[in-house]
């Protein structure tokens, strides 16, 4: 297939409330580099677009993900295409209807990645120029927090994306927040985008590594460096202290390395003004532990019968 330009228009109506599969943006994509510049149209059938895509390894389960996109697209006129049937004729002529809204992705997209979830994530930071939750993610690729972390993570990796992770602060409400982190796209056509505020979810953590600073490629971050200067790892001290100096050994180096405690310590302040230094939170799960286990001595001693209601504001005196 010939590309006729050198980006392709990705309706804006692919996401919110009439958003469609990243199967079927994949595909659209797709077919709209193949078409033809003086008809406006995309000459293939099933086998052929079988042959070029795979969503999936398995044949027909690659096929079935196939006809359901092509099916939603033509269902919702995002491209016009006349037949008998899908899965049998041997020439489909696909057009494309000008779209009014629309953001102008670059082609090389297409070269950055063969995933369908991947591609409408590079898609989706370009459209919204803003800064993005994990839950916003999740919600325009269907899918489960853990998952979409899990393919950012890759594509961070990968260096399709950077990311920068939001910093932690206290709100008006003394309540501890963090900024929401923002995408570029690895391209010179595309900027980095703003920071907003997310509050903090313990969630949004969990599938998160700690640190970085035993993968030897990985670029460092400022929560790496608040790991490094809260931790008592007596093996990771050393470590990162000979991987700080190496970068030191540049102008560039330092300044990074200078912003980046500059950050941590700010951040890790903020944190324990909230929550306190290690002793006192040590001394706050010892005395939750504490009346739990009184509650739970009580339950057991007192001889509930089936009809009497038990006052649970008497179990803490």
């Amino acid at each position: 297939m010939t590309t006729q330009k050198f980006y392709i228009p990705i309706p804006n109506s692919f996401y919110g409330t009439e958003k469609i599969s990243s199967h079927a943006l994949y595909l659209y994509a797709h077919l709209y580099q193949g078409r033809t510049y003086l008809t406006n149209t995309t000459k293939t059938n099933l086998s052929l677009i079988e042959s070029e895509i795979k969503f999936v390894k398995k044949g027909q389960d690659n096929r079935n993900y196939i006809l359901q996109a092509l099916e939603c697209l033509i269902t919702r006129g995002d491209i016009v295409c006349t037949y008998l049937d899908l899965k049998k004729d041997k020439q489909l002529d696909i057009s494309f209807p000008k779209v009014n809204g629309y953001e102008k992705i670059p082609v090389s997209y297409s070269d950055m990645t063969d995933n369908h979830e991947k591609y409408m994530i590079l898609c989706y930071i370009t459209k919204t120029k803003r800064s993005i939750s994990f839950y916003e993610f999740a919600d325009i690729l269907s899918c489960s927090l853990a998952h979409v972390k899990k393919v950012i993570s890759e594509m961070e990796t990968e260096g399709s994306i950077q990311v920068k992770h939001g910093k932690y602060f206290i709100n008006a409400e003394g309540l501890p927040q963090r900024e929401k982190n923002s995408y570029s796209v690895n391209s010179r056509t595309n900027k980095a985008v703003s920071s907003q505020t997310e509050t903090v979810n313990s969630e949004d953590m969990e599938d998160d590594p700690e640190h970085n600073w035993y993968v030897r490629d990985a670029k460092l971050s400022v929560r790496d460096f608040q790991y490094y200067l809260s931790t008592d790892d007596e093996k990771l001290i050393p470590y990162a202290e000979k991987r700080i100096e190496a970068i030191r050994q540049s102008e560039a180096g330092t300044k990074f390395i200078d912003r980046m405690l500059k950050e941590a310590k700010a951040n890790n302040r903020a944190f324990n003004e909230y929550f306190g230094d290690s002793e006192s939170q040590l001394k706050k799960i010892n005395e939750f532990q504490r009346i739990t286990q009184q509650v739970t001595e009580r339950v057991q001693n007192q001889s509930v019968e089936s009809n009497k209601v038990i006052d649970l504001a008497t179990l803490w005196d």
